[in-house]
Formats: C-alpha cells, structure tokens, sequence
C-alpha cells in the first residue's frame, strides 16, 4: 500500500492526503465493526488515546498523521506483520472473519510484547523484531482461537473471547472448579459443534498465553521469611525449625538523576496498600493486603482508572502483616531495584525502536496506620508525627493516658493573628517557629542508628533505644456515636491543663445552680430527669394555682412512671 501521502507537506490542500486519510479511516472501521472510538494515530496521540471517527480525521488534518506509524497494526495492518500463518490457514477461517470481537487488541498488545526480551539489534534501531520459537507457537495458537468462531456461523464470540468470559465470569462470581467443568461439560452436551475447553486446567493455559500469570510464593507463619531464591527448597526456617507446611489436623534508594528525567518514556510509579476484610464479616477474622502501583505516567485523568492500576501483590492471612509487612515486600522490592539499576529492553510501537526501560518509585498512598507498617516510623508515643520527627509536640494526658498533639500553630505564618489567641487553644501564645526539613540524608543517618530487627510475630518485643527514636525497621519502600472523646477522664484532663473551664467536671447538681442570677445551666440528663420527676412538684407548691399544680403533678408522675424499672399497661392508658 502506498504511503507516501503521509509526507505531504500541505495536507489541507493535497488531494492525495485526503485519499490516503480516507483509504486509513475505511481500513479502520472495517478492521473493528460496531466500534465508534478508534485509535488516533496524530502525531500528537500517538495511538494513546480512543476518539470517535470524526475527532480522528480532524486530528489527521490538523495536526497530521505520525509519519513513524509506518505499520499500521492498530486500524486493520496486522496481517503485514511478522506472523507466521499461510495463505491456506487465512482461508480457512475467513467465514469467521466477520463476527464482533474485542480480542483484536488483546492479541495486537501480546504479540508487541512478545519479542521484547528477544528482538535483534541494538539500541534505536528501526528492524522489524522477532519472536522465538515458543513464543511464536503460542501467539499463532491465540490468533488461531481469536480467529476461529464459538460455533459455526456465530458472529458475536470467537473461541478465545467466550472463555475469556467465562473466567472472567468465575472470577467475580467465585465459582469453584468443579463447578466450572460441570458448566464446560453441560455446553458441550448442549452444543456439540462448540469450540471450548474440556476442563478449567486447559481453559487456564488458555488464560496464561494471554500473560494473566502469577507466581505463589511460601511464608514463614510468623512473617519472617518468604521462601524464595536459596530459601526456596527449605522445609523449616532456620532459626526455630518451624515447619514450612501446615499438617492436616490443621497446626502447624536514592534521589533520581538527570539521566532518568531526560526519557520521557521511563516509568513514574506510586504505590498503594491496605488492609480489608474480603468476606464483608467481621465475626471472619481475616485480612487481606493488596499492593498496587499507580502509574503516573499517564494524564490525572486516566492514571487512577482501575485498568491501569497494576496489581503486584497480594498478602492474604488470619491478621494483617502489620510491621512484618517487608518481609513480603522483598519480591516487589528486588523488581523495582532491576526496574532502576538495569532497566528492561523494551520496544517502542510508535517509534519503531528499542530502548532501556527504567522505573522508580516516587511515594506511596496509604492511610496513617497503614504509613507506620510500609515507612518504619512508628505513628504512635511521643513522635508519632513523621514530619515533625524527633520535634514532634506532644503532651502526656494523665487520666486519659494517652498523647495529646499539640503546637499546631507553630506552622502559621510569624504574624498570624492566631498565634497570640490563649484560650481558643492551649491557654499559652504559641511563638515557636516550624520544625526543620527533613532530607533525605537526614534519614539515612537516623536509619543507621538501628540494629539489625528481627521481623516475625514469634521474636520478642524490644524496647527501643533513646538514639532510635521512633523508627522501628530500617524502610523499605471524631465524635462518633458510642466512640466519643468527650468522657469523664478528658474533662478531668481539661481541668488539669486549665483550658476549656464550662466542660470541667462538676461534683453535684448544686454547682449547677447560680443563686446570685437565679440560674440553672450545665446540667446532665440525669440532673434534668431528677429536677423534672421528684423537685418540680414541691417547687411549684404555693406558686401556682391548683388547676396547674395538679397538670405539672400529673406530668411529672407519668415522666417518673415512663422512666422506672418496671413499665405497665395500665400506666401508657
């Protein structure tokens, strides 16, 4: 096919860039039946973001097609590349060639990954890569199930899209595997032209040459360990021969550089975790830890979108790892040291070319408790604030037996007129000045202070030294009902820092009472029923007249009664 027009310097104007956007387009709806969003292949998309059909063809005016998209493998070119199928086997399945399927790009994205750890050539170059024997077989056998319809002259499910699913249907709906088979075997029964799977273990080979893969890998009970790598083959852990299986009776680091900056393709990731409870019971007690990584490659837009979150661990158990949460992160930790140190040659579709890919972690995203177990830095005691450090401002309830945190002013601006406000606050005119910056050389030094820590549930608890600080392991990566704060020992705490004094305690009910303003304020509820039920009738005594004294009795009779231990019939009527 001829594609010199996507040189043409004046596209407005030249009938030949009109023809060949034209002849594009067509391929393209062609190539995806009842799509309405396309790939746009301008030169500023490249092939990133769906459009509809209209937006794409003014994008090719306007900006102009990206004259490095020579192969066009995402609108209907395919076939023109390095797959190894003959003209007698694209005959063969040209009767299904017209059913409605979405695996086109599904097999457009293995076989592009497909040759990345193989392709020929070096650094920038422009050949055409290759695929090994193994992973060519494979790809053939996916193109030949994408191709290939459900049965004989369906044209809505190619083999491969119908079981991808049904897997997907298993997957959310937590079928078993026996329950999936009887379902195999019953549409086998039903439909005997069919083409799917005999059993779940064929239909998930099926699923792993999609590259829907995972790796299992053993943990010590007590989170001490993973077996892995020379651990790999022990039966026990070395230092108490805690056995590695379960009987039946059921016991059993630096800042990034320029070099990294200046590709715009290397990977920016944030991690995410934290712990729930999968079965929506908490009488269940079981947690489980999903570790995510975020790509912040993408636009704000797009790089939160569940299909570009990167599922790379999952830490299942009865409790949460808690601070032995390192111990599993060793996998993901050692892939991101390769990911930064060595990169991964990787191919680059929209410029034809490979390169070094490299990736760094920038932060992570969790919740405070969740902070303390990925960082090291313990979020509770006196220091509890990781920013503040050492400088952290804390203050030692005496009834309530806890930390307060305090000397959030001091981060206002040196004029603020907050600063000098005593009794909204603490009583005092805060005028410290805010806690220094922390670098990141200023933690590594604290970081050497520590010993070597044990992980595991097993080993002893110790007690931290003074120099430590708040740091726990060396890092690696309101008022709600029936939970108020507002009890007895805080209002004694209050009293004891002189602040707040209307939410100070009160001995009695008599302290309640300002004879000099003839008031009556702070009283609880259970002053309120008592002064309603048993002293508003004596009070009114002599005051009023007897129609309304015997009205207020009754009512404060019928209050009492309501109020009592024992409540009768006879009383509601």
């Amino acid at each position: 096919m001829d594609k010199s027009w996507m040189h043409v310097p004046n596209r407005f104007t030249s009938c030949e860039y009109g023809e060949g956007n034209a002849k594009l387009l067509t391929m393209a709806k062609a190539h995806a039946p009842g799509k309405t969003t396309f790939r746009c292949p301008c030169r500023r998309c490249h092939n990133n973001l769906f459009l509809s059909i209209n937006e794409v063809e003014d994008h090719l005016f306007t900006i102009g097609i990206d004259p490095s998209y020579t192969h066009w493998i995402f609108h209907g070119e395919a076939e023109s590349l390095s797959v190894n199928s003959s003209d007698d086997e694209t005959d063969t399945f040209n009767e299904g060639s017209n059913f409605v399927d979405d695996m086109g790009e599904m097999i457009d994205d293995i076989r592009v990954g497909s040759f990345m750890d193989h392709a020929s050539g070096e650094h920038g170059t422009t050949s055409q890569p290759s695929m090994s024997e193994g992973q060519s077989k494979t790809f053939d056998q996916l193109l030949e199930d994408a191709r290939r319809p459900l049965y004989p002259s369906c044209l809505k499910f190619s083999k491969l899209s119908f079981i991808v699913k049904l897997l997907h249907i298993k997957t959310c709906d937590e079928w078993t595997i026996k329950s999936f088979n009887i379902v195999l075997q019953l549409l086998k029964a039903s439909f005997p032209e069919i083409q799917i799977p005999n059993s779940y273990h064929e239909a998930r080979r099926l699923q792993c040459g999609l590259g829907f893969s995972y790796v299992k890998i053993d943990a010590y009970p007590n989170d001490c360990m993973l077996f892995r790598k020379d651990s790999a083959d022990k039966q026990a852990y070395s230092k108490c021969n805690e056995s590695r299986w379960v009987t039946t009776r059921g016991k059993r680091g630096t800042f990034p550089k320029s070099w990294f900056a200046e590709d715009a393709r290397n990977v920016r990731l944030g991690l995410a975790s934290d712990g729930f409870n999968p079965f929506n019971n908490m009488s269940k007690p079981y947690s489980i830890w999903p570790v995510i990584l975020v790509p912040y490659n993408l636009p704000p837009w797009l790089c939160m979108k569940e299909r570009y979150l990167m599922l790379s661990l999952l830490i299942p158990g009865p409790k949460g790892p808690r601070n032995d949460i390192d111990v599993y992160l060793q996998p993901l930790v050692n892939e991101l040291k390769v990911l930064w140190n060595n990169g991964v040659h990787t191919y680059d579709a929209s410029k034809s070319e490979h390169f070094r890919l490299h990736a760094t972690l920038l932060w992570t995203i969790n919740d405070f408790p969740a902070y303390a177990n990925l960082s090291g830095w313990s979020t509770k005691g006196k220091m509890a604030c990781p920013l503040c450090n050492e400088d952290t401002n804390s203050i030692w309830l005496k009834h309530g037996r806890k930390y307060c945190y305090m000397g959030h002013r001091r981060f206002l601006p040196a004029a603020h007129s907050w600063r000098k406000k005593k009794v909204a606050f603490n009583g005092k005119q805060d005028d410290q000045s805010p806690p220094p910056e922390f670098m990141g050389h200023d933690l590594l030094q604290q970081l050497m202070q520590l010993d070597n820590v044990e992980f595991g549930k097993g080993n002893q608890k110790r007690k931290r030294r003074l120099d430590e600080l708040n740091w726990t392991k060396q890092r690696t990566l309101m008022d709600i009902e029936g939970k108020t704060k507002d009890t007895a020992t805080t209002r004694k705490d209050l009293m004891e820092l002189g602040l707040r004094k209307e939410l100070h305690l009160q001995p009695s009910a008599t302290g309640c009472v300002s004879v000099s303003d003839g008031k009556i304020s702070g009283m609880k509820s259970y002053d309120c029923h008592v002064f309603m039920q048993r002293l508003l009738p004596v009070a009114i005594g002599g005051f009023f007249r007897p129609d309304i004294r015997l009205a207020l009795t009754k009512f404060s009779s019928f209050f009492k009664a309501l109020c009592a231990r024992a409540l009768t019939l006879e009383v509601l009527k």
